[in-house]
């Protein structure tokens, strides 16, 4: 998702606030994301030196990045230009001595221009995307999230069509060829924190029902009560969406590390341990121990936060669960670095 809490908050001091020159790589070799404060910049060939300068006057350690290639519909079809600029990026910020990271989307492609194009991901491939019970596709516009502009597409992809997933996956394999030092996912979720969709617990399209009834021998659409935690069935859909996103981080992993064993996977996973982790079926701890199984050590969750952009998690939740940073409930509106996530 467009960077909901961008993630980053663009000015996160994610586990660090040490008073050394965080543009020096830390002598005793340690993971590097857990000594991470960083600022977000936008990726295309002709900004690349602005960026390597921006890091180095403000003492960045760790880059981040994002030029989206598989979570834009126009590079997901051709992420040429995308990767070639990754690598140039890759490689300046290693002769600074310095580590860098790509933001992707999980489970979100966005079509620019929907309205006046012919192909857009919807219209190529309505079967991927992930859908309600009553076969609703979980397709957006502007207006429905802060970060989708007007006459622009947002989908959200179940994580079961082949096609899909291999050309995903396939593009993974790139990116983590390119060099860089990690790659950071956003929220890979199932559709349930947009207005209208919280009760849900999507998804339903072909793919899933189908993966759901060979595992279990369940029909989801019939077999289980929705929303009750008393029906063992119900309770079984729960536990494989749960799984279905644990793995397909870990695949993310194993694909990345395939080409380059030093690359990190980064999850944003909000927001945390309560009810939603188990709406959304992104759980933190089962889905940190998969990604840690396959790459050896823990990666850096995003949902940690520091003094550095104040929030809460535990506040009420605002009636627009996708509103401006500065409206949202959580972010601090009177801090600067809130306001660059606009």
């Amino acid at each position: 998702m467009k960077h909901i809490f961008f993630s980053l908050c663009l000015m996160f001091y994610f586990a660090c606030t040490q008073q050394t020159n965080q543009t020096q790589k830390p002598e005793n070799q340690q993971n590097w994301t857990h000594y991470v404060r960083t600022a977000g910049h936008g990726l295309n060939k002709e900004n690349i030196e602005r960026t390597i300068q921006d890091a180095q006057e403000t003492h960045l350690f760790g880059i981040e990045v994002d030029n989206d290639p598989p979570g834009r519909y126009e590079s997901f079809l051709d992420p040429t230009e995308k990767l070639e600029a990754l690598q140039i990026l890759a490689k300046r910020a290693h002769e600074i001595n310095n580590y860098a990271f790509l933001y992707i989307a999980g489970l979100e492609c966005i079509t620019a221009n929907a309205d006046k194009s012919e192909h857009t991901f919807f219209k190529d491939h309505p079967d991927w995307v992930q859908r309600d019970i009553n076969d609703r596709p979980a397709m957006f516009g502007g207006g429905d999230a802060f970060w989708i502009s007007e006459g622009d597409e947002d989908v959200w992809i179940s994580p079961y069509p082949p096609d899909w997933r291999s050309r995903y996956m396939e593009i993974v394999r790139e990116i983590a060829k390119s060099g860089i030092d990690g790659i950071y996912v956003d929220i890979p979720y199932w559709m349930t924190h947009f207005e209208g969709w919280e009760d849900t617990w999507a998804s339903f399209d072909q793919y899933t029902v189908a993966a759901f009834k060979e595992k279990t021998g369940l029909d989801a659409k019939k077999d289980l009560k929705l929303g009750d935690f008393s029906n063992a069935n119900f309770r079984r859909w729960v536990d494989f969406r749960i799984e279905t996103l644990t793995e397909f981080m870990a695949e993310i992993s194993r694909t990345a590390k395939s080409v380059n064993p030093e690359c990190k996977v980064i999850a944003e996973i909000y927001p945390g341990l309560g009810e939603e982790a188990v709406r959304v079926g992104a759980d933190v701890v089962v889905e940190r121990d998969g990604v840690a199984i396959s790459q050896q050590d823990l990666p850096l969750m995003v949902a940690e936060v520091s003094a550095a952009n104040t929030f809460n998690r535990n506040l009420k939740k605002e009636k627009d669960p996708n509103a401006p940073p500065t409206e949202d409930g959580y972010h601090d509106p009177e801090n600067e670095g809130t306001h660059v996530l606009m």
